[in-house]
């Protein structure tokens, strides 16, 4: 038997009604989410949208959603069992991207109640379907890898150790994806200059003025007065990735390197030709 939860998701404002889901759960619910950008749904023709969350234990879901009806902004998210393995709060947000723009919605929770039977009980971990099922849509031309990101200044790198530091990319011919996460455990040294964040793996194409966004969760950071959100950013023939305070209004400005400490974490999703 399966439940299923409306939601009716404006971009444009806090979506604030409970969501709860149990632990251990399988299959056994479904978010029916219409997409809109104040009274406009927000039309999905030619984009894919992902649901995206970090888990009470830090681990990430990065999954696809399915396009139900397009033109009406309709989607559905089967919650999977990796949804319902960490008991606690979720942090959700819905992406849709579209060639090289992404839009997302304002955070929003998801809380998994606790089970007391834990007959079911699997391990919590990290899941990525909307990128395993880009490498099962096509067949060849695909190289799949991690990578080992790290955090420095334009300047000098600092002395900075780690609590989590992963990435994962796939590259289809021209075509890099990339998701990295970061926490940082300890800085020793502050690194100076702009903050860059090194390790890609591969250079973007060398193309005069191309700027590659991406989608990007930063907590911690000091990003600059008047800033209320952190973009990532991708210049052409780099790998290294700049971070920038923006707000509707104001003018971006990088985000310097110093301005890092203990406990910040960064979560980068993007893609960029090659």
């Amino acid at each position: 038997m399966v439940t299923t939860k409306t939601l009716r998701l404006d971009v444009t404002k806090k979506y604030t009604e409970p969501i709860y889901l149990v632990q251990y759960e399988v299959n056994a619910r479904i978010l029916d989410i219409y997409l809109s950008a104040g009274s406009l749904p927000i039309n999905l023709t030619g984009a894919s949208v992902v649901f995206y969350a970090k888990k009470p234990d830090g681990t990430i879901l990065f999954n696809n959603c399915k396009v139900v009806n397009a033109a009406s902004g309709h989607v559905s998210y089967t919650v999977t069992s990796q949804t319902c393995a960490a008991a606690g709060d979720l942090k959700c947000w819905i992406l849709v991207i579209k060639g090289g723009a992404e839009l997302r919605s304002l955070e929003f929770a998801v809380t998994v109640k606790p089970s007391e039977d834990d007959t079911e009980a699997i391990e919590s971990t990290s899941e990525f379907t909307a990128l395993d099922e880009a490498l099962a849509a096509v067949a060849s031309g695909i190289e799949s890898g991690v990578f080992t990101p790290t955090i420095g200044g334009d300047t000098t790198d600092g002395t900075i150790s780690y609590t989590i530091q992963e990435g994962y990319y796939v590259k289809t011919g021209k075509k890099v994806s990339i998701w990295l996460r970061l926490v940082i455990n300890v800085v020793t040294v502050a690194a100076s200059g702009n903050l860059r964040i090194r390790g890609l793996p591969y250079a973007s194409l060398n193309r005069t003025n191309m700027r590659i966004s991406g989608t990007s969760i930063v907590s911690g950071v000091s990003w600059g007065e008047s800033k209320t959100q952190a973009s990532a950013y991708l210049g052409p023939n780099q790998s290294a990735i700049l971070i920038y305070g923006t707000q509707s209004g104001y003018a971006p400005a990088v985000v310097s390197a110093d301005a890092v400490g203990n406990g910040d974490y960064f979560v980068i999703s993007m893609e960029y030709p090659i």
